[in-house]
């Protein structure tokens, strides 16, 4: 098949650069670290990790409990995907929530070839996408595939915008608000802290990662971060071509799950079905890029089912209702009714079973080692309120106010 998507090369005519950075709401870039998430998996990105080179990338959905400590990153071979087993918690008390391995440990399958109609199809601007699925239901602990053949139907190139390092601009996100509870309707700053703090965790929405990442071992993700080589590769983005008449066909992957840690920790996703959207940025034809190109996406929806039993602990949503129900966290909330000295809302998450390197948890009586989740709004001029939780049952551990 002709897979004729190129960069904007050619020799002749102008080369338009097509940023395509996706600015992450409510998480300033001054951040000491930033939480990305997808269906509740909180990734902790330290050390300016958190560019516009995860975003998208970060959806590395899991459910497990190995022992309470970071997973050295295993080289992903592909073949069958084991069934997935609970791991033993590092207690002597049997832990009483399901968990499944981190997806770093859980191999590829095989790439699938579709047998079937498409489960998805749409035409637009004489695009054609079809996308198919290794199957419409998800266990947990097992890799859902994802095929998209995009053809350009017309006589001139189409041109898409890229991602990072100019890479295909071709995404593929879950909708889980269908599945995840969202716990009470707040008002006023309540209200905006949580949408904020849901939209710092992403906990609402997950994305099914490029093949290309996961299947090269040397590039493929740690801790539930994609970063390699590739990070840093010093390609600007710029647009794609499409050929005439030709097909693009690309691979994605995603493993379904929720983590409050990103590492360690790896939940079910309530049962029930989620739509998956697969979207092209079209930007425009022509023998050239376009001068002022205006994103005009090709989409199609499928759907998936998510099976299983669900986690049984609280969503985050739910967490950040009972962070708002404690009087003196909710005071510090509430203490600024026009929110302009607001200067971000954060939420990360800390596995366990110390903390020994984390300076706002290592002195925390009491700590639970089975994990900590802290939600945090700062506030000018230099002002942090945090309040760190217990992410199994919600327990409020604890809360702090710092200054930078």
């Amino acid at each position: 098949m002709d897979t004729m998507e190129e960069p904007a090369s050619d020799p002749v005519g102008d080369t338009a650069v097509v940023p395509t950075s996706q600015g992450h709401a409510g998480a300033p870039t001054r951040r000491r670290s930033a939480c990305r998430s997808q269906g509740g998996l909180m990734v902790r990105a330290r050390s300016g990790i958190a560019t516009a080179v995860l975003v998208g990338l970060v959806a590395m959905l899991g459910t497990s409990a190995v022992s309470a400590q970071s997973p050295t990153s295993i080289d992903r071979v592909p073949g069958a995907s084991p069934s997935a087993t609970a791991s033993p918690a590092p207690s002597a008390t049997p832990f009483p929530w399901p968990t499944l391995p981190p997806p770093v440990q859980v191999p590829l399958p095989a790439p699938f070839e579709p047998t079937g109609p498409p489960a998805a199809t749409t035409t637009r601007h004489r695009i054609k996408m079809e996308v198919w699925l290794s199957s419409e239901h998800a266990a947990p602990g097992e890799w859902v595939q994802l095929l998209v053949r995009t053809t350009n139907l017309g006589r001139v190139p189409a041109w898409s915008a890229s991602s990072e390092c100019g890479s295909s601009g071709t995404s593929a996100t879950v909708d889980l608000q269908p599945v995840i509870p969202t716990g009470q309707e707040q008002t006023g700053n309540a209200a905006a802290f949580k949408r904020m703090a849901i939209a710092d965790s992403s906990a609402l929405l997950a994305s099914f990662l490029p093949w290309r990442y996961l299947a090269d071992s040397s590039t493929a993700p740690a801790d539930g971060l994609a970063v390699g080589s590739w990070a840093e590769c010093g390609t600007l983005p710029g647009p794609l071509r499409l050929r005439a008449r030709a097909t693009l066909e690309e691979r994605f992957a995603w493993y379904p799950a929720g983590s409050f840690d990103g590492r360690v920790w790896f939940q079910p996703l309530p049962p029930g079905t989620v739509p998956v959207t697969i979207a092209w940025p079209f930007i425009g034809r022509g023998g050239h890029p376009p001068r002022h190109p205006s994103r005009m996406p090709v989409r199609a929806t499928a759907s998936i089912e998510l099976t299983g039993d669900g986690p049984g602990t609280p969503s985050l949503p739910e967490l950040v209702d009972i962070a708002l129900a404690d009087p003196t966290f909710r005071a510090w909330v509430d203490e600024d009714p026009t929110r302009a000295t607001w200067d971000g809302v954060y939420v990360d998450g800390s596995p366990g079973p110390t903390y020994q390197n984390d300076m706002l948890l290592r002195d925390l009586q009491d700590a639970p080692p089975t994990g900590i989740l802290t939600l945090e709004l700062d506030r000018t001029p230099a002002s942090r309120g945090v309040i760190s939780l217990d992410p199994w049952t919600g327990r409020v551990l604890r809360v702090q106010f710092l200054g930078d």
